[in-house]
């Protein structure tokens, strides 16, 4: 028996945000995927917190250090358990259904790194990244730190690399180094839309560290002879309807009527029945 799926959310826990609850886990019936926070601040406000959730761990450090210790000290099994994983913020709104269809997604088109596209009034780094009207999937050279879907695969290769600096600037370039740039098996999904609400460059994570993060950067990109980004489309799935595309559209509808004569010729038997005809004839002459 084929094995199902096990999809893992981790991420980063700060007493300021509860997105975790308002939308992560909005529809608590409809979840497949199993969630794990990691909270950087030194005390707990809400107590009720690590109740809420599957895994929670006080690890107090920035994002990426935080699971990197998780998965090679605290909770290696972690590793084994779970084909999917999704390293998100703790600013990133997005629900329980749209968290669903992207590690089926992922899965589905077997992708080493994804992430659901942002939405037109998201804070961003990369507009590159914001949902693109009529595109399904588009296949890139990058997706950002911000909110990956790692393949087990993937998230083995590239592990050691969350502990290269703080502020996580850079990694994501360095993903698609070890990868190889692969041109189908990085995607953006712009048919799932999250929501990132902070401004970039405004939060706790640059204040504790000085704006040292373009430094960071900037020795990722010179100790491995990157250039800054990989932000590029090398093709994409897009919707064709009657609206968008209508010739094509078109052609597959003719297409699909087309199959679906010749499979109702063959269900009655036609070509049997005047096989059937003809030795009749043949043998009555």
């Amino acid at each position: 028996m084929k094995k199902e799926l096990q999809f893992l959310v981790i991420a980063p826990s700060g007493n300021g945000s509860n997105i975790y609850s308002s939308h992560w886990l909005k529809e608590p019936g409809e979840r497949i995927f199993d969630v794990c926070l990691l909270h950087y601040h030194e005390d707990i406000v809400d107590s009720e917190r690590p109740k809420k959730v599957d895994y929670f761990y006080h690890l107090k450090d920035y994002k990426y250090p935080m699971i990197h210790k998780l998965l090679t000290d605290i909770h290696v099994e972690l590793l084994h358990k779970y084909d999917y994983f999704f390293l998100i913020d703790d600013d990133i709104e997005i629900c329980t259904r749209e968290i669903n269809q992207a590690f089926l997604t992922t899965a589905a088109l077997n992708l080493q790194l994804a992430q659901p596209s942002l939405t037109k009034d998201s804070f961003c780094s990369w507009p590159f990244l914001k949902s693109k009207r009529g595109s399904f999937v588009r296949f890139v050279g990058e997706v950002e730190v911000m909110a990956p879907i790692f393949s087990k695969d993937t998230l083995n290769k590239c592990l050691h690399t969350f502990i290269e600096n703080k502020s996580s600037w850079g990694m994501d370039t360095l993903w698609s180094y070890i990868l190889n740039f692969p041109k189908d098996k990085i995607a953006v999904f712009d048919f799932i839309q999250m929501k990132h609400i902070n401004p970039v460059g405004h939060g706790e994570l640059y204040l504790k560290l000085k704006n040292k993060h373009r430094d960071e950067w900037k020795a990722i990109q010179t100790n491995y002879g990157l250039e800054r980004h990989y932000f590029r489309e090398y093709g994409r799935l897009e919707n064709v309807n009657k609206h968008r595309h209508p010739f094509i559209f078109l052609g597959i509808k003719f297409g699909e009527s087309f199959n679906y004569l010749l499979q109702a010729i063959r269900d009655f038997g036609f070509e049997a029945r005047i096989k059937s005809r003809l030795k009749k004839i043949i043998k009555g002459v």
